[in-house]
């Protein structure tokens, strides 16, 4: 194994950082997040999946699916009771 890769990697992350929220203002259904991929899962683990394979824009619109469904499930005041 070469272990050379993660000092490329820290580099690659430094040039490439800057570049990425750029690209997502110029096409946003390209890109997503660790987190947004995350609740895409919990989406897809509580429906089903909506097709075999999801892309960026998929994996954004099942987390918008997935926090409008999450919105009214939750108190909207604290002192409130679910």
């Amino acid at each position: 194994m070469n272990f050379v890769v993660a000092p490329r990697l820290r580099v690659l992350c430094a040039v490439l950082g800057p570049i990425i929220p750029l690209v997502k203002a110029c096409a946003p259904g390209s890109v997503t997040s660790t987190q947004n991929i995350g609740r895409a899962m919990l989406q897809c683990a509580l429906v089903g999946p909506t097709t075999p394979i999801n892309t960026s824009a998929d994996i954004n619109a099942l987390v918008a699916s997935f926090e409008a469904s999450a919105a009214g499930k939750l108190p909207s005041t604290p002192d409130a009771k679910a």
